[in-house]
């Protein structure tokens, strides 16, 4: 099973965007830190890839929950 088995189209749809810089503007409780703790956990398991991922939070509960999935 990968990502991509269980994400929405919405979902898809930012994790397949190429963009350098993403930004997602949208409603509560739509699996937010879900698709972008996925996402990371993704490209850091990527082959040869290197860098460093910033995810903004509201507030220490939010940082920390991503923190928590991505592990």
């Amino acid at each position: 099973m990968n990502l991509f088995d269980v994400l929405y189209p919405y979902q898809k749809r930012f994790v397949e965007s190429r963009r350098k810089r993403k930004l997602w503007i949208s409603s509560r409780q739509i699996g937010k830190s879900f698709t972008l703790s996925g996402l990371l956990v993704q490209r850091a398991l990527e082959k040869g890839r290197s860098g460093l991922s910033l995810c903004v939070s509201t507030g220490q509960r939010a940082a920390s929950e991503i923190v928590r999935k991505c592990a």
